[in-house]
């Protein structure tokens, strides 16, 4: 899978401690996001989720038991190594 700018920035928010949720069918993932002035949450879909997952740069923090819900993801050894290879080298 190439890495995108949408892709690389998302691996930058998940090592940076940002939560992010993925279906248990692995169709649609999101981004949590708090609007400061209100407190509420606005979440912001994330389409490279599915495809990171099955780039195997991600996986679930616990194993998905219903396919309709949605579970927290962590980085991989394989994610963080991409993600260290390309702040060394950009162009990469």
């Amino acid at each position: 899978m190439r890495l995108s700018k949408e892709s690389l920035k998302t691996l930058e928010n998940l090592a940076d401690g940002t939560r992010l949720m993925l279906r248990g069918d692995m169709a649609h993932g999101f981004e949590i996001r708090y609007d400061p002035e209100t407190s509420r949450r606005r979440d912001k879909t994330c389409r490279s989720l599915p495809k990171m997952k099955r780039a195997g740069w991600i996986e679930f923090v616990t194993p998905p038991l219903n396919h309709h819900r949605y579970y927290s993801v962590k980085l991989t050894s394989t994610g963080t190594e991409i993600l260290n290879i390309h702040k060394e080298n950009p162009m990469h």
